[in-house]
């Protein structure tokens, strides 16, 4: 995750081994992130990430994963 000068906004990648998706984001104070994936144990799943920045010195992340696109 980082400040794009040029755009004046925030933006983030996402990876991880539970996936074989890389996923991109941006937006400004707020980072809301959500997409829809097959898990290759589960199958289909909805996966959403709020970020907020309160601050210079604080940032909240909130996590969910809702199984079989619920």
């Amino acid at each position: 995750m980082g400040h794009n000068n040029y755009t004046k906004q925030y933006e983030m990648t996402w990876c991880d081994s539970l996936s074989t998706a890389i996923f991109q984001f941006e937006d400004g104070k707020t980072i809301t992130r959500k997409c829809r994936f097959d898990d290759p144990i589960k199958g289909p799943a909805v996966w959403r990430a709020v970020t907020r920045f309160k601050n210079d010195h604080t940032t909240e992340l909130d996590m969910y994963l809702a199984p079989r696109g619920k």
